[in-house]
């Protein structure tokens, strides 16, 4: 009797932990909505100053992804020296290609052709609340995906929060996040032209510690290609054809040190399969994409201007071949 009192006393405490931890886990995250953290700031300013140029512009080409595209593409170049209106509407590789491809659902229009130069870490992986940038987006800005997420997606987005950014995202929802605009290079949207493309990444504002760092994080690594993000991928697609436009896909800006196509001979291939499989075209060359010591910027996904202007040229002539535009 006494053991069976115990047991029923263990599992009457235990739910009651599990559950009380369930309320403080979603309570925390409710109330942390629309916090606007300043580390949050960046891509939601970036966003609206993309719809806007969407807007403005109507184009016929949309670039997105995360900022290998930001900083390696000009939709400005594209538009005045090849006349073909773009926006380039990439932001932050870190939102994950579920929120990225979200946000471009936004810009589907007939006759629109989205060129997608996912990141290869992209492809491997979907958006996650434990990824600071989708975490401080979607909480501190857009709480309205949240709410568009599945049941289990929710619970799952809610338990993936790290306590150190939960802890961080209710303070600065009651104690406004300081701006930070005076520092030697802080990524600001004032940055971007009217076309969506990164401006400040010139030769001149690139320094020797930038190079430094990235040479010295320098890794190869193994790409994969995820059910999950290639689904949304899939999607996507589905739905920008419903809407009378069309998708391409192409390869990613990336600096040579962090990229052996050898190595990663396997993922090339099941891409071109799966983009076969689904009749999208995938159009370049990945050893093409990879840009050299000269070019780069502050990352292995960022290029200088030099090497912005280089890769949009590539591009085009790409899209040209492939008989897209």
């Amino acid at each position: 009797m006494k053991t069976e009192i115990k047991a029923r006393s263990f599992f009457v405490w235990a739910s009651l932990g599990v559950f009380t931890g369930a309320i403080f886990l979603f309570t925390s995250l409710a109330l942390s909505f629309n916090s606007h953290l300043e580390a949050g700031r960046w891509v939601y300013e970036c966003l609206q100053k993309k719809n806007n140029a969407v807007q403005q512009i109507q184009p016929k080409l949309v670039i997105l992804s995360g900022s290998n595209s930001l900083f390696g593409f000009s939709a400005k170049q594209l538009t005045e020296k090849h006349g073909v209106p773009s926006v380039n509407a990439a932001i932050h590789a870190g939102l994950g290609p579920n929120y990225t491809l979200n946000y471009g659902k936004k810009y589907i229009a007939p006759g629109r052709i989205f060129v997608l130069p996912l990141e290869y870490q992209q492809y491997g992986k979907p958006s996650s609340a434990g990824n600071a940038a989708y975490l401080f987006q979607v909480v501190g800005f857009d709480p309205a995906y949240f709410w568009g997420l599945s049941i289990i997606e929710k619970i799952r987005f809610t338990i993936e929060i790290p306590m150190a950014d939960r802890l961080r995202l209710l303070k600065y929802k009651f104690i406004a996040s300081p701006r930070i605009e005076n520092d030697a290079y802080h990524y600001q949207s004032k940055n971007l032209n009217a076309w969506g493309d990164e401006t400040t990444n010139t030769i001149a504002n690139r320094t020797a510690t930038m190079v430094a760092k990235v040479n010295a994080a320098a890794k190869k690594e193994k790409f994969f290609i995820d059910k999950d993000a290639w689904n949304a991928i899939e999607q996507f697609v589905r739905d920008v054809r419903a809407g009378g436009g069309d998708v391409v896909l192409t390869y990613p800006n990336i600096y040579t040190k962090y990229l052996d196509t050898q190595f990663n001979k396997d993922f090339f291939a099941e891409l071109a399969h799966r983009a076969k499989t689904i009749d999208v075209k995938l159009v370049g060359d990945p050893d093409a994409s990879k840009y050299d010591e000269p070019l780069l910027f502050d990352t292995q996904y960022h290029q200088n201007t030099i090497g912005q202007a280089l890769a949009t040229e590539r591009l085009y002539k790409d899209l040209r071949t492939a008989g897209i535009i």
